[in-house]
């Protein structure tokens, strides 16, 4: 159901770091993404999977705000806030068919981002004390 497609931009080559496994993931399946923020969490969804992407695509490091926005996706794909009906994600959730194959696919994007995100959260965090 899902199709991915590749990122307009490329990785900012003027970055000596590495583009991390965050990025791969993104690129790879950001098409998938969105449609599947999109059934989950409607527009706001979708904007937050363009705004990731716009994140990476131009900054071969992890910023902050990537990593909220991540994290923030990684929450509506694993259904984090579902039974709050304050929040938009339960109406989302609602009407979606838990036989429909593309719960499936959420569930294997759910755990390739969870997996992405991970190893951002692997190595100590450390602060300049020249600041």
């Amino acid at each position: 159901m899902f199709q991915s497609k590749n990122l307009s931009g490329s990785v900012a080559t003027s970055n000596p770091t590495r583009p991390t496994e965050l990025h791969a993931f993104v690129q790879e399946f950001q098409g998938a993404l969105a449609a599947a923020a999109s059934l989950l969490a409607g527009r706001r969804g979708a904007e937050l999977v363009i705004e990731l992407v716009d994140d990476l695509a131009n900054d071969a490091r992890v910023c902050r705000r990537s990593v909220k926005r991540a994290c923030d996706l990684l929450d509506i794909l694993s259904l984090r806030h579902v039974d709050d009906v304050m929040r938009p994600e339960a109406g989302f959730f609602a009407r979606l068919d838990p036989a429909d194959p593309c719960a499936e696919d959420i569930c294997v994007l759910t755990e390739g981002l969870a997996d992405a995100i991970a190893p951002l959260f692997s190595g100590k965090i450390t602060r300049s004390r020249d600041a």
